[in-house]
This record gives C-alpha cells, sequence and structure tokens, in this order.
C-alpha cells in the first residue's frame, strides 16, 4: 500500500476516458469524491497538476495503476 498526501509527487500509468494509456507525472493537490463529464459514476479522483500536460487535471482513482511514488 502507498500513502497519498497533498504534495506529493506519483507518477503512474493512466487510462484515460477513450482507453488510451500513458505515464503520468503529477503533484497531488486535493483527493476529491463525485463526478465529471469523462466519469458519469461518483468516485475517487486525484486532483492535481500535471507535469506532462502542464496544467491541474482530474485523475480517476480507479484507472490508476503502476503507481510509484
Amino acid at each position: 500500500m502507498i500513502s497519498v498526501q497533498i504534495g506529493n509527487r506519483l507518477i503512474f500509468t493512466y487510462k484515460n476516458w477513450k482507453g488510451e494509456t500513458s505515464k503520468r507525472t503529477v503533484y497531488v493537490e486535493e483527493i476529491v469524491y463525485g463526478n465529471n463529464q469523462w466519469h458519469q459514476e461518483p468516485q475517487f479522483f486525484i486532483k492535481g497538476f500535471d507535469e506532462d500536460k502542464l496544467e491541474e487535471r482530474f485523475f480517476a482513482m480507479k484507472d490508476i495503476s503502476n503507481l510509484i511514488k
């Protein structure tokens, strides 16, 4: 088990809503529960700054794999 805290830098594989996977590097800002236009059912997300896209993004926890802290 890995403990995720605000401010942590995480590296992980992420599968987006199109089913495409990529390696992501994210600085955690918040853990939130809810839904959005790409994930209709309520679930947990990591909200953070994506180093690759250079913007704040939401990542559905269920679509994260190969997490490195």
